[in-house]
């Protein structure tokens, strides 16, 4: 899943800097205060310094990455093919960023509920998982696929407090 569609330079875009725990594909866990790169053209990755030396970590390389925010959430990062995805947004259609930040500025990816594949963050992706809610449709045909997202989640939820 590529995330420099939501950059305009040609140089890429970092994150702020965080205190990361990172967990290493051979179970290795170390915390770094970083910053997420992430490049227009190939995999976004962290930069750590061991030693005085400094080195490259990619998503393949992870396990996951994760912080804290202010308010006390974590955020996981789980590794994809160029990036980490951070759920930033849960209900019945959870939402992933390629950042570690929360807020939906930044969904390249989607998820119905927990159980299904995680996949990027299409029309033809959104579509099949907000039919039967005319509100959610106009807004994802307008490709204002965040509303879309939102105002399903919120019904969805209306209607599971109403059950209840």
């Amino acid at each position: 899943m590529r995330s420099y569609n939501y950059y305009s330079n040609n140089q890429g875009s970092n994150s702020l800097k965080y205190d990361f725990v990172v967990i290493l594909k051979n179970d290795s866990t170390f915390r770094v205060r970083t910053k997420i790169n992430v490049l227009q053209e190939g995999n976004n990755f962290i930069t750590v310094k061991d030693d005085g030396i400094k080195q490259k970590i990619f998503p393949a390389d992870t396990k996951s990455i994760s912080r804290v925010t202010l308010e006390g959430r974590t955020l996981i990062g789980i590794p994809a093919d160029s990036c980490w995805l951070f759920l930033v947004d849960r209900g019945a259609i959870n939402s992933y960023s390629f950042l570690a930040e929360t807020g939906t500025t930044f969904i390249i990816a989607i998820q119905e509920g927990n159980d299904s594949p995680i996949v990027p963050l299409t029309k033809e992706n959104l579509l099949p998982m907000i039919s039967g809610d005319p509100k959610a449709n106009k807004h994802a045909s307008k490709n204002n696929f965040q509303k879309a997202i939102s105002i399903f989640n919120q019904n969805k939820a209306k209607e599971k407090a109403a059950t209840l």
